[in-house]
């Protein structure tokens, strides 16, 4: 089972992509801000993270580059309302290609999910 940490200022959101996550059967642990997850991506095995780019305290760019230090093939896809072509090049000079815009369309992070753990290669096989 892939278990998902997914980090969101915004606990609607968050609990709502939650309980969408799970139930198409994946596990998933939901935390507010950088400063959590950090300490949860210490503490337990995590598959991929799920986090929107504007937060407080830390956001979700600096909260990447810190979860990298310490796991540093985590796999991520970002989440946000502001995704500008200033933006957008600095996630691909870090290498993220995977981000969504909120709000996001559940089936396209499904299907980002899916292809990041190849579902689709898996079940023609």
């Amino acid at each position: 089972m892939i278990k998902i940490l997914l980090i969101d200022d915004n606990f609607d959101l968050g609990n709502t992509i939650k309980e969408l996550l799970e139930l198409k059967g994946y596990e998933v642990e939901y935390v507010e801000d950088g400063f959590w997850a950090l300490d949860r991506l210490k503490e337990d095995n995590f598959d991929l993270v799920i986090m929107d780019i504007v937060m407080p305290g830390m956001d979700g760019i600096e909260t990447f580059k810190k979860m990298r230090e310490i796991k540093k093939d985590i796999k991520v896809i970002f989440l946000s309302a502001f995704v500008d072509e200033k933006r957008r090049e600095e996630l691909n000079k870090m290498g993220i290609k995977d981000f969504l815009e909120k709000p996001c369309d559940f089936q396209k992070l499904l299907n980002k999910i899916e292809n990041l753990f190849d579902y689709k290669k898996e079940k023609e096989a």
